[in-house]
């Protein structure tokens, strides 16, 4: 029998594309005959997608569709738990509201599934918005597909986890068998249960990795991506990857604290320029510096030489004058290309 799969789309004021996104998943499920799981979070959306979620009668013979409705706006972190905790199948394949299955990228997932790994991790498109084209053919770049069974080998890759939502595909029930973790991270929690599911499952682990595009990614005009705007609350405001990466390398700093051959495979110590860079366009987009900012970045980065030469000094210096800086980033790329450092 083949592993069933659920895909859950956790949602927030998405009227101008849920639609285009379900008809889309409509399509793909229909060219399939595995029966499937769809389970909705609607996160109090105040824009019309509730309405639009409601009256949905689209849904093909061979779906299972649940939409959950929050009672008020509970957090993307909330919604992504809660379809953990909902799904009833093997496994869950979280999609963001706005992204779409590239064609025959049900069935290649559902392919990949045959083989019962712990997780998968699939390739993407990436969609510009603001001019409406293709702007990455693929995320991993020329990167082959591949299945990996050490953690080790898997960091050293591809650098751990997926941050790009919709590529994540992993085995739920597993997961469902882990005591709920503390959250430690304010917007990362679905890296955070993959993280804990490759740990609790190192044993006989089984990763795959598919470098076929399986999704669509709209990087949107005014979305998190361009204003960091993450939720309701305004919790951060992005400074260019600032908070972003902080949070994450944070993330693997915890989760790896005695096994420094993962974490320093994950990306941000791969390119020996990252650290000071993030810091400069951070500081150059008014990024507000105070001790327990400066607290933060010395505990996660201390080991990087560069951070103390120029990421230090980068923090305190005038908006101004690191905006003057940023005019050298050609140098960064040219030193990138001449050392073949990797960036991703």
């Amino acid at each position: 029998m083949n592993p069933t799969l659920t895909i859950g789309i956790p949602v927030f004021n998405e009227i101008t594309y849920i639609r285009k996104t379900i008809e889309n998943l409509v399509k793909q499920l229909s060219s399939v005959e595995d029966q499937i799981e769809v389970i909705v979070v609607d996160n109090y959306s105040s824009d019309g997608t509730r309405d639009y979620l409601e009256s949905l009668d689209i849904i093909p013979k061979n779906v299972k569709l649940r939409i959950i409705f929050n009672s008020k706006n509970e957090g993307f972190n909330f919604s992504v738990d809660s379809i953990i905790a909902q799904s009833k199948t093997d496994y869950l394949w979280i999609i963001g509201g706005h992204d779409q299955i590239n064609q025959e990228g049900l069935k290649i997932v559902l392919k990949s599934l045959q083989a019962k790994p712990t997780y998968v991790i699939g390739n993407a498109t990436i969609r510009d918005e603001t001019s409406n084209s293709i702007i990455n053919e693929s995320l991993w770049g020329r990167l082959e597909s591949q299945d990996f069974s050490k953690l080790e080998i898997f960091f050293k890759t591809l650098g751990g986890p997926c941050q790009a939502l919709s590529c994540n595909v992993f085995a739920v029930r597993e997961l469902q068998k882990i005591d709920k973790a503390i959250q430690l991270t304010q917007y990362w929690v679905f890296i955070e249960r993959i993280l804990d599911l490759l740990i609790a499952s190192e044993s006989s682990l089984l990763i795959k990795f598919i470098n076929v595009p399986i999704v669509e990614m709209l990087i949107e005009t005014h979305g998190w991506q361009h204003t960091g705007d993450m939720n309701k609350d305004g919790l951060v405001t992005e400074y260019g990857a600032f908070f972003t990466i902080l949070e994450l390398t944070e993330l693997i700093a915890i989760k790896f604290k005695n096994r420094p051959e993962i974490m320093y495979s994950y990306p941000i110590w791969r390119d020996l320029f990252a650290i000071p860079r993030i810091l400069i366009i951070a500081r150059s987009k008014g990024l507000p510096v105070n001790y327990k900012l400066i607290s933060r970045a010395t505990h996660v980065y201390k080991s990087s030489w560069l951070f103390w030469i120029i990421g230090v000094p980068a923090l305190l210096l005038p908006v101004s004058f690191a905006e003057s800086l940023l005019k050298f980033k050609f140098l960064i790329h040219k030193c990138r290309k001449l050392f073949g450092i990797k960036t991703f």
